[in-house]
């Protein structure tokens, strides 16, 4: 019984934890710099600059913030109920539903009482430089997307395996 609640309550902390340190850096960002100042971090390779986003990606659909909390409050209550149901049975799953949750949360919060996502973290290497600006929430969303994949790819190619050896 023990177990149960644990696997339930464990990626949930996770999860309010990561959220925490993203509101934590954006207010951080808000308080201590101008909208559009920037300010190297490491020199040639990251620095922090604020923005205000209002739309996805690089500002894709601009000012559709209600797509954006309807797609990310159905990604976020699907990834709650799976992690609270407790059957996520593969720890790389239940990784990629902690991360994309912590990240739907921490970019929601935003969108509800700002109006916009604040963005600041701005890779400086090569092509990269003011390529994209993102945050925390940003960080945890793709890097639970690739682990999602991962677990599909990892899937996949077992039952591949599994079917061989039958035939």
């Amino acid at each position: 019984m023990r177990e149960k609640v644990t696997v339930r309550l464990v990626p949930l902390a996770v999860a309010a934890f990561f959220v925490l340190l993203d509101q934590l850096t954006k207010f951080y960002i808000i308080a201590n710099f101008h909208l559009h100042e920037s300010q190297t971090v490491i020199d040639g390779f990251l620095d922090f600059t604020y923005v205000q986003n209002t739309g996805a990606v690089g500002g894709i659909l601009s000012n559709h913030r209600w797509i954006f909390m309807t797609v990310t409050a159905i990604v976020v209550l699907a990834c709650f109920f799976i992690i609270l149901s407790g059957k996520m049975k593969s720890k790389l799953m239940l990784c990629a539903l902690t991360l994309v949750l912590a990240g739907g949360v921490g970019n929601m919060l935003d969108r509800i009482f700002r109006g916009y996502v604040v963005d600041f973290i701005d890779l400086t290497i090569g092509f990269l430089d003011n390529f994209f600006i993102f945050n925390i929430a940003d960080c945890l969303v793709v890097i639970g997307v690739i682990c999602a994949m991962l677990y599909f790819i990892v899937d996949i190619s077992e039952s591949s395996v599994k079917k061989n050896k039958v035939s």
